[in-house]
């Protein structure tokens, strides 16, 4: 939508708004799982078979059942290629027994908690519409009652509405064939995917009842959630804020994103390319992806340490991901292993001979791999790597802001 696009719906939505009889006000919710099932830790167990809901992750219902007791088609979804050029199919909105209320904004106190209350009695819905109220269900069950889940509500008069909601025949100009048992389109009809309100969004915060007949879903603003810091990113001089291996660092958690890089697309930043990798890493064999266990938390290069006493270090065969701990073999001093924590590698090194059932970390049986969050401590793993030498031809890819200093007066 470019800006002449916006500039007309904003004003057609500005006139219905003020107008004496303006056409039915549409809601429409959207209940988006992504976040939750997004690193295939956890997945929804569902025996359903309805290939129409396979793979998705975004759950549409309207409840706007006095205006129409089926589905309702609004705005455009991504098309098979992943985007909107040419347009994708129109959204489809299944007609649910929801109940939304809560959503008054106020300029005074704190920001409003919705609650959505929906019904999981499925006798004489359509079996599409149960389909998704059972899957909804099972996910309460399975993803810890949706904590988390983003909600979202678009308000829309239906005189904006899809063509597909009143006609069989949208390809025609005007469109033809008028869909039995609708309701006729609106006075003043005129499809505008562009025309509705600011998008509302709120995360679930908790289920506040359930019972055999019905779900209640207390929401919270993206500002009223639990451990949320604002702004946030915190501006420090120094110090990365990112967590070592984890969200925003190159080190390792790069090649974790390359296996997704359809959500970096069309996002390059000064760290991160269209295609997702990050520009520090080397884009060809055999360091692709590589980030080996570098140095301490005091700065202290781990091979340089194994060479004080002696050892080298023992780079897995074929520039492996180092394999993770295991109590019954015996590791020799150099030798790199893992243990994996919510997604995420944390590495250490043996620095002793007959190393056997001393899990990590123990600083007496193993280096720990742990950054000290510091310039230097980013530089020994990107500029002074005795493994990798000088990776990539990017910027250091420090979280922090080293010159922030200079530019505050």
């Amino acid at each position: 939508m470019d800006k002449s696009q916006a500039q007309v719906s904003t004003k057609r939505l500005s006139e219905d708004s003020s107008s004496l009889e303006p056409s039915a006000l549409v809601s429409l919710f959207e209940i988006d799982l992504t976040d939750l099932v997004q690193s295939k830790q956890r997945v929804v167990n569902s025996d359903l078979a309805f290939s129409d809901l396979q793979g998705q992750t975004i759950l549409r219902f309207h409840n706007n059942v006095k205006l129409v007791q089926s589905s309702i088609w609004f705005g455009y979804d991504l098309n098979s290629n992943g985007n909107m050029t040419p347009p994708g199919p129109a959204k489809e909105y299944f007609a649910a027994p929801i109940r939304a209320d809560g959503f008054e904004v106020s300029a005074k106190g704190s920001p409003p908690n919705p609650k959505l209350s929906i019904s999981v009695n499925f006798d004489g819905l359509p079996s599409e519409t149960s389909n998704r109220l059972k899957y909804l269900k099972l996910a309460l069950r399975d993803l810890d009652d949706l904590v988390g889940a983003k909600v979202s509500r678009i308000r829309t008069f239906a005189k904006y509405l899809n063509c597909s909601n009143f006609y069989t025949d949208c390809s025609a100009t005007p469109p033809t064939q008028l869909r039995n048992n609708q309701v006729v389109p609106p006075e003043g009809w005129l499809e505008d995917v562009n025309a509705h309100f600011p998008v509302d969004v709120f995360y679930i915060d908790r289920k506040s009842q359930e019972n055999k007949n019905h779900v209640e879903l207390e929401l919270a603003s993206p500002f009223d959630t639990q451990e949320l810091k604002l702004p946030a990113r915190i501006v420090t001089e120094k110090t990365c804020a990112w967590r070592y291996r984890g969200e925003g660092c190159c080190y390792e958690y790069n090649a974790v994103k390359v296996a997704d890089a359809a959500e970096h697309t069309a996002h390059t930043s000064i760290f991160y390319s269209d295609a997702g990798s990050c520009k520090a890493v080397p884009t060809s064999a055999p360091y692709y992806g590589m980030a080996p266990p570098a140095a301490t938390y005091k700065d202290e290069s781990i091979q340089s340490e194994l060479a004080e006493d002696g050892y080298t270090y023992q780079a897995p065969a074929n520039n492996a991901v180092p394999v993770i701990w295991d109590s019954t073999i015996t590791y020799a001093p150099g030798t790199p292993v893992r243990i994996k924590i919510k997604g995420i590698n944390y590495y250490y090194v043996s620095r002793r001979p007959q190393n056997t059932g001393y899990p990590p970390p123990n600083d007496h049986w193993w280096y720990s791999d742990q950054c000290s969050k510091s310039l230097t401590g980013c530089r020994l793993r990107w500029k002074g790597n005795p493994i990798l030498g000088n990776m990539g031809s990017g910027p250091l890819p420090f979280g922090g802001f080293p010159t922030s200093r200079k530019s505050v007066k």
